[in-house]
């Protein structure tokens, strides 16, 4: 004798099938949103970091390549921190005045390709929205692409004028997890001392 499935258990199957999709489109949104939100908290602490070696030297950090520590930065960043691949893609470069990207501050550096929309979507969070000026702005080069996250006052003044940005205010908020629940990685003896 062969038994059927019977309407309810056909339902039922349907219903959960349901469920267990909606959750796997919620959590994929949600990735981009973390990359974007760990890669923006992350840009500012290290522009954060770049503040108070200005504060204690009178000067900003030298331009350096992309993937390269700044010399003057070392003390507090793993060293291969700025080799490692970021939450969206590519390596993070320092740019000092006179640099490609046109302004100072951290900036992520694509060589081969990169994702518009976790660009877009890093915009949004920090700045205006628009890759194209602010506070966080998209560079082309014969290179590759720059995210830049400005140090520039006109540029801050800026985006602050249009958005609160939520940069850590002091050396404490450096020590927290980023959005992936992982240790900001800054070398703590420098700031013991």
């Amino acid at each position: 004798m062969h038994r059927g499935y019977t309407l309810v258990e056909v339902v039922v199957c349907v219903l959960i099938i349901a469920v267990l999709s909606t959750f796997a489109m919620v959590s994929f949104k949600n990735t981009d949103s973390t990359k974007a939100a760990a890669a923006a908290r992350m840009a500012a602490q290290i522009n954060n970091v770049a503040m108070i070696y200005k504060q204690e030297t009178g000067v900003l950090p030298k331009e350096q390549s992309e993937g390269v520590v700044p010399q003057e930065l070392s003390e507090y960043f793993q060293d291969d921190f700025f080799q490692r691949e970021t939450p969206i893609g590519g390596v993070w470069d320092w740019n000092a005045e006179g640099s490609d990207s046109g302004s100072e501050g951290i900036s992520v550096f694509f060589g081969n390709g990169y994702d518009e929309s976790l660009l877009q979507l890093v915009d949004k969070l920090v700045d205006d929205g628009d890759l194209n000026g602010g506070f966080c702005f998209r560079k082309k080069n014969g290179q590759g692409v720059f995210l830049q996250f400005s140090l520039d006052d006109a540029n801050l003044k800026n985006a602050q004028n249009q958005k609160q940005l939520d940069l850590p205010p002091s050396i404490s908020d450096l020590l927290e997890a980023d959005q992936f629940g992982m240790p900001v990685p800054i070398n703590d003896a420098k700031l013991s001392k």
